[in-house]
């Protein structure tokens, strides 16, 4: 989700028949979060907040998204010696991209591929929680496998902790959702 691309991005939801539509923030300030240039001259209290806002702005202009994706994304490539998310120290910023998501009727997904790390899912598990608590209720599980022998890693951990938070998890078909048996 980058707001030189929403109209672009817009016009081509309109334009095919997609089961659903997963909104991501990738790239900020023109630069991609994979890439340590956008780190650069940043301590991480800065670029994290930053990174939150900009996911909380553009959930609301992205309008036609179903799923906000990989809500721990920056977590992944941050040159940091901790790189961790704490929900804690950013309560605030998640907080409002949470009640954004909840406000804006979007799917949270559920990112299993840090889920085999022990620390991420410490980290995770109180967002989550979070979410449940302010209203949200419904989850999507996404792998983001880059290689096939990745694709539904860590689902029964995601599932469990759907089930231990009280979030139903969900699929789409047609841009309609339903409910995973």
């Amino acid at each position: 989700m980058r707001e030189k691309t929403l109209e672009g991005s817009r016009a081509f939801v309109e334009r095919v028949p997609f089961d659903q539509v997963t909104g991501a923030i990738h790239f900020m300030d023109d630069l991609d979060l994979y890439y340590p240039d956008f780190y650069q001259d940043k301590d991480k209290e800065t670029a994290y907040r930053r990174y939150f806002q900009d996911m909380a702005e553009n959930l609301h202009t992205h309008s036609f998204v179903d799923v906000l994706a990989h809500i721990d994304y920056v977590a992944r490539y941050a040159p940091y010696d901790n790189p961790e998310l704490d929900y804690g120290s950013f309560r605030q910023e998640i907080d409002e991209v949470l009640k954004t998501v909840i406000e804006t009727n979007t799917v949270l997904e559920l990112n299993t591929r840090r889920l085999g790390d022990s620390l991420a899912l410490k980290e995770l598990v109180p967002i989550y929680a979070r979410y449940k608590e302010l209203g949200g209720r419904f989850i999507t599980l996404g792998s983001d496998a880059h290689k096939h022998e990745d694709i539904g890693a860590h689902f029964g951990a995601a599932r469990e902790m759907a089930a231990a938070l009280g979030l139903t998890v969900v699929t789409f078909c047609e841009r309609q959702m339903d409910i995973c048996k």
